[in-house]
């Protein structure tokens, strides 16, 4: 991130003095993380798993996730219902874009709940039996990849022109502030929900040949995660002094983002020790 940041720092002071950049990094802006702030919050729920793991291995709910293989509709409500609990009364009341911290240990409030829970719901499905169960190619939630997605489409173009509307509801006053935030949150769940199983269905429905650049980019996620942002940061630094559409900016920065960061990842698994933990 040290890397990352230096143009905004530049274009902020106009200087290059690398001292007075660290110092500012560090003391003035506390670290700030960038993407690679959900590492440690990962890492956390999967103690706090391991705790509740070993404290309550030996109770038995007698639950399996498998139970929604053909209840899709189901599925998708019950998905719903746990994300509208988990994001929409603690958003409501402290803010959609709060974050705490100290230092590097950053993260957003408002979604710590909604974070952990689809954490636990991956722990149920990676403890099933991945090819067979719920998401397996034959299971109805697969077969529906094409009604997630337009369901997804539809909901999301909802969630991106509502609030033009609401807003102009609140001032006639024909609705209630806290009416507003509601169908605002409410379709924001369903957007993430309906989201999370139109990918998931449709990758699992369709892409059943490997591909060498599939398990390419498979093999190196997560070092693209890890590095991508470097690139974008300088791609669109370097890009300001061209008046060109935004949408080009955006492919340009895309292309060489994860071209170079694919790339960067690639040069490093190739020594044995980053390999064998990234």
């Amino acid at each position: 991130m040290l890397v990352a940041y230096f143009p905004a720092y530049y274009i902020a002071h106009h200087s290059i003095n690398i001292v007075a950049y660290l110092k500012d990094f560090f003391v003035t802006e506390q670290w700030p993380v960038g993407p690679p702030w959900f590492l440690w919050v990962l890492f956390l729920f999967n103690v706090v798993f391991v705790i509740c793991y070993t404290i309550g291995k030996t109770i038995n709910t007698g639950f399996d996730i498998v139970y929604f293989k053909n209840k899709p509709a189901l599925f998708c409500i019950v998905l719903f219902v746990l994300t509208w609990l988990l994001y929409v009364p603690i958003s409501y009341n402290i803010g959609a874009n709060n974050w705490t911290g100290f230092y590097p240990f950053d993260f957003q409030l408002n979604r710590v709940l909604l974070y952990f829970g689809y954490f636990l719901v991956g722990v149920l499905m990676g403890n099933s039996d991945f090819n067979n169960g719920l998401l397996s190619v034959h299971s109805a939630i697969a077969k529906s990849w094409w009604l997630w997605v337009l369901l997804a489409v539809i909901v999301f173009m909802g969630l991106t022109v509502i609030p033009t509307y609401l807003g102009q509801m609140v001032s006639s006053q024909t609705l209630t502030t806290f009416g507003s935030s509601m169908i605002y949150y409410t379709f924001y769940a369903a957007s993430c929900t309906l989201s999370c199983i139109a990918f998931i269905s449709t990758f699992r429905s369709k892409i059943k040949t490997e591909r060498a650049w599939w398990n390419s980019l498979s093999e190196n996620a997560y070092l693209i995660y890890l590095t991508h942002f470097v690139f974008i940061t300088w791609t669109q630094f370097f890009l300001i002094k061209f008046d060109i559409p935004a949408f080009f900016k955006f492919s340009i920065t895309f292309i060489i983002a994860i071209g170079l960061s694919w790339w960067t990842s690639t040069l490093l698994r190739k020594f044995s020790l980053v390999n064998k933990y990234l």
